[in-house]
């Protein structure tokens, strides 16, 4: 049996690993995250430098090791040029890549979360990155199995008008069932047409700076219940609004 394999993969992160080398994490549609081995990457002759970016999406030839496996080949297929064209588009990319490498264990492919990243990725170069992005914070949630309901309250099931986002919780609750950081009718109205909607769907809803701040807030501190770690780029983001 042959130990090559081909996947089609996101570059989420790279470490350097001796003189001349760099271990790679990669979120794949066949395998899911895994990490790799390019050996010699970093000599001016490597055939892979161009190819590996943060970021790119990529075809990739891999060599299945006893523990860890080696990149043999690799070709871009997306650069997404527009997000290094962008330093705020790059920001919420960077973001959007280390809250992926987060979230999911390795050798678990989801293909549908794999499209998702790369629409999202792509998306970037019409929509807002905040708001490409808070779109894959929700969607994401569901494909994890934690599928936010912004209609009714996490506790007691009622219908929410307002709501509160309360650090008991992890979602929204309304006022007979709690208190917190306010969060009004109009992020809650975003927040479902998000979840609801096709990703090309959601540049039609206008939203003011108010209503973002309240959806980023309410959708981290969704993640922050299934994360086991802060994020970095979550402070830098932060520093944007």
């Amino acid at each position: 049996m042959t130990r090559y394999y081909s996947v089609d993969a996101i570059v989420l992160k790279a470490m350097d690993y001796g003189e001349g080398h760099r271990i790679f994490t990669f979120y794949s549609r066949e395998e899911g995250k895994l990490s790799a081995i390019a050996r010699g990457i970093k000599k001016q002759t490597s055939k892979l430098k161009g190819h590996l970016q943060l970021g790119n999406r990529c075809h990739l030839l891999l060599y299945r090791g006893r523990n860890l496996d080696t990149v043999s080949q690799a070709a871009a297929t997306s650069v997404y040029s527009h997000i290094r064209e962008n330093p705020k588009a790059y920001l919420y990319s960077s973001y959007l890549l280390e809250l992926l490498d987060s979230s999911v264990p390795e050798r678990e492919p989801n293909a549908e979360l794999f499209y998702l990243a790369h629409e999202v990725l792509t998306s970037m170069a019409e929509l807002e990155p905040a708001l490409a992005v808070h779109y894959f914070e929700i969607h994401l949630l569901r494909l994890l199995g934690y599928e936010a309901n912004f209609r009714r309250c996490i506790h007691c099931g009622r219908p929410l008008k307002e709501g509160f986002l309360s650090p008991r919780f992890e979602g929204i609750v309304g006022e007979e069932c709690g208190e917190g950081y306010p969060v009004s009718a109009q992020a809650l109205y975003a927040l479902t047409y998000y979840s609801e909607s096709q990703l090309p769907q959601i540049g039609r809803l206008k939203i003011s700076k108010e209503t973002e701040k309240m959806m980023a807030r309410v959708t981290r501190h969704m993640l922050d219940f299934h994360l086991d770690r802060k994020l970095r780029s979550v402070d830098i983001l932060q520093d944007l609004t």
